[in-house]
C-alpha cells in the first residue's frame, strides 16, 4: 500500500493537482485516501481503477506490480485532458 500511495503522491505531483481535487474529480473521499495514506486501510481494485484511469497509468503501475517508467511515457496531462473532455 506504501507503494501504491508513494505512486498516488508522484501522479499527483508531476499533474500538480492536490488530494482535494482528485478526490472532487473522482468521487473518492478525502477520508478514503487519508485512511490509505495513513496505512489504515488498503485501496479495493475499483478505486486504484478510478484513480489509474483519472492519472491515465495503468493499475499494475500504480498497485506496484508494474516498474516500468509508465507515467513518464505519457505525454498528456490532466489540465489538456479536462479542456478536450470541456470542448466536445
Amino acid at each position: 500500500c506504501m507503494l501504491m500511495y508513494s505512486r498516488f503522491l508522484l501522479l499527483m505531483q508531476k499533474n500538480n493537482v492536490k488530494a482535494a481535487e482528485v478526490s472532487r474529480r473522482t468521487g473518492i473521499s478525502k477520508s478514503t485516501l487519508s485512511k490509505w495514506k495513513n496505512g489504515v486501510s488498503t485501496p479495493k481494485m475499483d478505486k486504484l481503477k478510478i484513480i489509474a484511469d483519472y492519472f491515465h497509468v495503468s493499475v499494475e503501475w500504480l498497485a506496484g506490480y508494474d516498474n516500468s517508467n509508465e507515467p513518464y511515457e505519457y505525454q498528456v496531462t490532466i489540465s489538456f485532458v479536462d479542456e478536450v473532455q470541456h470542448s466536445l
